[in-house]
């Protein structure tokens, strides 16, 4: 017999609630700091007032392939990581069938560890510098851990007939991660969505398929770019799929 979906509600919250207060009590204000932020001495807000769409100091921070000091650097006694936890829960009208554990039903899904991921991200030497995503994705059809949004850079700056120039070499495994404004598809909404029931939206085949812990569909991107008066950017990037060594290399 279907359990009725009030059962579910009240555990949730509670246990919701528990986690809530016990990941706040825990939090330190220096050591929850992002690395980015550390390594700058600038508050979050510089880079982003409206996340995560970037500031022009946060474009030139990017730019320069996220090598821009001013505060703790190198980073030592912390380490340059961070982590994100994801839980969802999701209710459906229509009974779907059962998908397994305590709190689901047919048409009520709680998961409590649907994404988790762990960032390192900055300086590496003068002119280069990284932003590295790992996740472990849960879903109904499994589990997949491997390397998530990823943009690494070279950069430098230049003068030519008088104008200020930013140039750069970029790899990254997503379209668009690398988009210096944080404003297209990469970064754009839905940002979260449920892993058992995702909300249908329209979308172009590039607004995803080959980001994320997707096996064959991923990409792999080597390019350049320029930045010329803090006005002008260009960009040319090669995107191909990878071989199934390197996936197996890079998701599990």
């Amino acid at each position: 017999m279907r359990s009725p979906p009030g059962r579910f509600v009240a555990p949730l919250a509670l246990l919701l609630a528990l986690v809530a207060g016990v990941v706040c009590a825990a939090i330190e204000p220096a050591a929850a700091l992002p690395s980015f932020a550390r390594q700058t001495g600038q508050p979050c807000a510089t880079c982003h007032t409206a996340f995560p769409q970037l500031t022009p100091y946060g474009r030139r921070f990017k730019l320069m392939g996220y090598t821009t000091t001013g505060g703790q650097y190198p980073f030592p006694p912390y380490l340059p990581l961070a982590f994100m936890l994801q839980s969802g829960f999701t209710h459906t009208n229509a009974d779907l069938g059962p998908q397994g554990g305590a709190f689901n039903s047919s048409n009520n899904w709680t998961d409590l560890a649907q994404q988790a991921s762990v960032f390192w991200g900055g300086k590496v030497t003068d002119h280069l510098g990284a932003f590295v995503q790992s996740t472990l994705s849960y879903d109904a059809g499994g589990t997949v851990f491997g390397l998530d949004n990823t943009d690494i850079r070279y950069a430098d700056t230049a003068s030519l007939a008088g104008h200020d120039v930013i140039w750069g070499l970029d790899v990254n495994n997503n379209p668009t991660v690398q988009d210096p404004w944080n404003t297209t598809s990469a970064w754009s909404w839905p940002f979260i969505a449920s892993a058992f029931q995702p909300a249908p939206y329209a979308a172009t085949l590039f607004d995803g398929p080959f980001g994320g812990l997707l096996g064959p569909n991923n990409a792999v991107s080597a390019g350049g770019y320029v930045f010329v008066d803090d006005s002008y950017y260009a960009e040319l990037s090669l995107y191909k799929t990878p071989s199934y060594s390197l996936l197996n290399l890079l998701v599990g």
